[in-house]
């Protein structure tokens, strides 16, 4: 190329004996590491004779290796979660930032999360001119203790068009948050109501850690029945299982008092997590004391007075055949004691009455009332128009029942019959003795 009008070159220029002139000119040479690029220039002329003078030379440059680079940035959606766990959507942005090379990402590594490529368009591997980029972005799921950090780094690994290495790192902090305990706790009760004066009732208490984190269930106290632990089956502290765990007891206690009184208490639960955070739930429950309906009873049978207790009624079969015994049950709750217990029958159909040969017995869950299978150790009859009645006989209750059961039996007759004139027993009261 004509170099005259190219940097500061300028021609024709003279030059005289022994002296010198030049110029000079920049271009872009460019190519690839190790290359070189070679460029002769001739000057040619005429001397003051008029006869023509040239001559030539080179010169050389050789392409060095500029290295190539990536910049990796990683990036979460949220700065922390709480320790009982959370998703983080991370992003990581690879970025040519060579001077010159194309660079070709082959993959891209999580040392928490493992081989995240996948996650990355374009897909890998992918070409990148400089200054161009690739998007991986995944969702994980983290969990920790409260204060501290999670931190995990993203690396992006690929080579050049010279085939170097190529490297880039960046990492990202999560925090953990403390997360507060939350328990619920139920109470029920056995009964909602009682006779006066009262029975025993059965507490049943449930606490349930509602968080994901495990919690310690402290503490058990009753607005009535102080410190639970210790009592019934209820043994604290007790460990509460992350989601869902739970703890259940019992206490069995006397509700007493009075015909129209309601007997109301509460239980509070207090549970802690590992940070010493505390928790507290509360749950109550309320039992009836009701009267005992002693009016359809004949008085003859059943005295009146404040120690005349638990009045029941069965609902069995007035005229008795074909079976040598019958027995009916009611569900009552009687506490254990001493009582006089009281058995017969309002029935007056055919002149009804208790035969010779028949037997009536009251039993209490494991205790009886000690009537004898032979009259002559039974007790004693009693008679009139509307009932047939034992006298009182004595019967004692080591432990609370639930149930009492009413029976009829036939001692002598060998057709398992009853005569047609039988009356079942159909109520049976108790009086308090001590």
């Amino acid at each position: 190329l004509d170099l005259n009008g190219q940097g500061d070159c300028v021609l024709p220029m003279s030059i005289p004996a022994g002296g010198s002139d030049g110029c000079s000119i920049t271009v872009f040479v460019g190519g690839n590491a190790g290359d070189t690029h070679t460029n002769l220039v001739t000057a040619s002329g005429l001397d003051d004779d008029g006869i023509p003078v040239s001559d030539i030379d080179s010169a050389v440059v050789t392409i060095t290796d500029v290295p190539s680079s990536v910049l990796v940035t990683k990036t979460p959606d949220v700065t922390s979660v709480p320790e009982t766990g959370g998703s983080v959507h991370y992003t990581v942005l690879v970025e040519n930032t060579s001077a010159a090379d194309d660079v070709t990402i082959e993959t891209v590594i999580d040392d928490m999360f493992l081989d995240v490529s996948s996650s990355c368009v374009p897909a890998l591997p992918a070409t990148l001119a400089p200054g161009e980029t690739i998007d991986c972005v995944f969702v994980a799921s983290i969990a920790g203790n409260a204060g501290e950090d999670h931190t995990n780094t993203a690396t992006a690994s690929g080579t050049d068009d010279d085939g170097n290495a190529v490297l880039g790192s960046d990492s990202a902090t999560v925090t953990f948050d403390d997360a507060l305990p939350d328990i619920s706790v139920a109470k029920t009760a056995s009964a909602t109501a009682v006779l006066e004066p009262g029975a025993d009732v059965t507490f049943t208490f449930t606490v349930t850690n509602n968080r994901a984190e495990a919690a310690t269930l402290d503490s058990l106290s009753d607005s009535r029945f102080g410190d639970l632990h210790g009592q019934g089956d209820c043994s604290l502290p007790q460990p509460l299982a992350a989601g869902g765990g739970s703890y259940s007891c019992s206490i069995t206690v006397f509700i007493g008092g009075s015909a129209g009184d309601t007997h109301t208490n509460e239980v509070t639960a207090t549970a802690s997590d590992d940070e010493a955070n505390v928790a507290r739930a509360t749950a109550g429950a309320s039992i009836d004391i009701t009267a005992t309906d002693e009016s359809t009873l004949p008085p003859e049978v059943c005295p009146s007075g404040d120690r005349v207790h638990y009045v029941i009624e069965f609902d069995g079969p007035k005229l008795i055949g074909g079976s040598p015994t019958i027995e009916t049950s009611e569900s009552a709750t009687i506490p254990a004691g001493t009582y006089d217990v009281i058995l017969g029958s309002r029935d007056d159909v055919r002149g009804g009455r208790q035969q010779d040969n028949e037997r009536w017995r009251a039993k209490f869950g494991d205790a009886t009332t000690g009537f004898s299978d032979d009259l002559d150790d039974g007790p004693p009859l009693v008679e009139n128009v509307s009932n047939v009645t034992y006298l009182a006989q004595p019967v004692i209750l080591a432990v609370a029942v639930t149930e009492v059961v009413a029976q009829h039996w036939s001692v002598v007759h060998d057709d398992d019959t009853f005569p047609d004139n039988s009356v079942y027993p159909d109520y049976v009261c108790l009086v308090e003795t001590g």
